[in-house]
């Protein structure tokens, strides 16, 4: 089932709920409302059909809801089908009756003289001089379906008096008086209470050709005056969908054209898709509530013909699962995966190195920094010579700078030599991601920053040192993990770049100074999964250390590694590559 259908399926069943309930029942029925994914703007509409409507309170309301505090969609639908709101999405089933936790108030009848035809016999016609017609600068806009309720009637909604009021009839899918719009000439405008305007419209025009779906009738009387064309009043953006589908049953050829506030455009999109119908959207810059009788009034008429000509229906979104091609692999192959450390870290992906903490790990995660940068090699293997962005989120610059200056007196290189070394201190602001509770989580402003430096210095090695820093969420919760994880990645495609993610052990590993019996990672399987490439270092009682690849997706695993560490200090013989790797093991 789509989002959009859900959204409907939400608004359909808010819909169906009397908003003239006692407070604590409204406002669990807006919670429900927001968890079902519904926006202010359709809770507001709804909640403006009571008697009682205060927009401040209404907004006030909204902002106090807290997601995940015990109401959530399910409560919606319950509370819509006690009303007599029938889930279509569903099968029909029998289900035991369950007890009521406290009696329900009866849906309120409309008071004497206050039914949608009641007060529409009261009115009078409209003239082209009403205020609110005056300040849209609606002239000669249809006003045969228009009415003015007259000064001195008693009708109050929300507390204010309706005397004067702009009329607007909305009519049911078969053309029935449903509900009223009233304006006041100096005032909000107001919903009739008692009288639902879900699935209501009112129709701005006759004729044929293009229909213009719009929120307010301001947008919908400039699209008229542009054009000449019906438009349709829908009353509120949460009632758009539903009066748009309808038009589309009724004539599945029509030219339909959402008209969306500022704001709506995303959510317009969404639903022309599904109606086959085009967007005319504002262009970027205009305050967020801006309509099309905004344009018409600062760039005229004309200037709105001509956006509401260029509509278009949005292009399908792009398929989530992508099409592999297989006839060509032969004639057309794919290039092997490349490696920025020879067989240990491949491009494009994460590579996870885990350890025991003090065991060396951030010291060896700076030599191969060091090695990569000035193109020379590391423990026998080779390494690509490109910039590297070498994060440090748990030791500060000092620690950093006096491992490095170890490493280029044992290796004999100038500091002169690496520019193409971009070492940032993120140990004021380390989080790359964050997750609050069970929830999916998501990058941090630090992670924003980190990918632009990236971007920046070309860096072909992203080493961060380390997980239990840059991960602001569980480690135990495979859905946070994995999208941690794919966020490193991100960068590692961007950049056509390798990711090497530090990260410490699990403690049977730690005790026993060896994977054996343990795992070369701590937490949730996704940080083996996730990761194309992992290695693991130990470190023996008599202070010898290990380096073995546990795990490689992109080619074979290497052999492991011994590392001596006599006096302090570590190196490996490497008399086949005549050269000595020593450097403070103080890690």
């Amino acid at each position: 089932m789509s989002a959009a259908h859900e959204l409907n399926r939400a608004r359909e069943a808010l819909g169906h709920i009397p908003p003239d309930l006692p407070r604590d029942e409204w406002v669990r029925a807006g919670m429900a409302a927001q968890a079902a994914g519904l926006d202010f703007d359709a809770f507001d509409s709804w909640s403006a059909q009571a008697a009682s409507y205060d927009s401040r309170a209404a907004r006030d309301t909204w902002r106090s809801f807290k997601p995940g505090k015990g109401v959530g969609a399910g409560t919606l639908y319950r509370m819509a089908t006690e009303h007599g709101w029938r889930d279509d999405a569903k099968p029909t089933r029998q289900a035991p009756a369950k007890p009521r936790s406290k009696p329900q108030a009866p849906t309120k009848a409309p008071r004497p003289g206050s039914t949608p035809a009641d007060v529409w016999a009261r009115c009078e016609p409209a003239t082209a001089q009403h205020a609110y017609i005056v300040r849209k600068a609606a002239q000669g806009v249809p006003l045969d379906l228009l009415r003015v309720l007259p000064q001195g009637d008693p009708l109050r909604i929300g507390g204010h008096s309706m005397a004067g009021a702009l009329v607007v009839p909305a009519h049911g899918p078969a053309g029935e008086l449903q509900s009223l719009q009233l304006i006041p000439p100096d005032g909000p405008k107001m919903n009739l209470a008692g009288a639902p305007m879900t699935g209501a419209s009112h129709i701005v025009g006759t004729g044929d050709g293009p229909l213009y779906v719009c929120e307010g009738i301001g947008a919908a009387w400039a699209c008229w005056q542009a054009t000449g064309h019906r438009a349709v009043v829908c009353f509120g953006w949460g009632n758009v969908s539903r009066v748009a589908a309808q038009l589309r049953q009724r004539d599945a050829s029509a030219r339909l054209v959402l008209v969306p506030d500022v704001g709506k455009e995303p959510d317009a999109e969404t639903i022309a898709r599904e109606l086959g119908a085009a967007v005319a959207a504002l262009p970027e810059g205009w305050p967020a509530n801006s309509d099309v009788g905004d344009l018409a009034q600062r760039d005229g008429l004309e200037a709105l013909a001509a956006l509401l000509e260029a509509a278009a229906v949005p292009e399908p979104p792009a398929p989530l699962l992508t099409p592999v091609s297989v006839l060509d692999v032969h004639s057309n192959p794919s290039p092997p995966p490349r490696f920025v450390w020879d067989g240990y870290c491949p491009r494009n992906v994460v590579t996870l190195l885990g350890a025991h903490g003090g065991t060396g790990k951030s010291t060896v995660a700076l030599m191969l920094a060091a090695a990569v940068s000035t193109g020379r090699e590391l423990f026998g293997a080779g390494t690509d010579a490109v910039p590297v962005v070498f994060a440090s989120l748990e030791d500060g610059a000092g620690i950093v700078r006096h491992r490095l200056a170890h490493i280029c007196q044992c290796w004999g290189i100038s500091p002169a030599e690496l520019g193409a070394l971009h070492i940032v201190d993120g140990t004021e602001n380390p989080e790359l991601f964050a997750s609050e509770g069970r929830g999916p989580g998501d990058v941090t402003p630090v992670y924003a920053e980190l990918r632009e430096l990236v971007r920046r210095t070309g860096a072909g090695l992203v080493t961060i040192d380390n997980a239990s820093d840059a991960y602001g969420g569980d480690e135990i919760q495979r859905r946070q993990v994995r999208a941690f994880m794919r966020s490193l990645a991100a960068i590692a495609r961007e950049a056509d770049a390798a990711v090497l993610l530090l990260a410490h052990v699990d403690k049977n590993t730690s005790r026993a100074r060896k994977a054996e019996g343990g795992e070369g990672y701590s937490g949730s399987t996704a940080w083996h999964n996730s990761s194309r490439s992992r290695i693991f270092m130990s470190r023996a009682e008599d202070g010898s250390l290990t380096l073995e690849h546990q795990k490689s997706n992109h080619g074979k695993m290497r052999a492991p590694l011994a590392l001596e560490w006599p006096e302090g200090a570590y190196r490996r013989p490497c008399r086949r590559f005549r050269q000595w790797c020593r450097v403070s093991a103080t890690a």
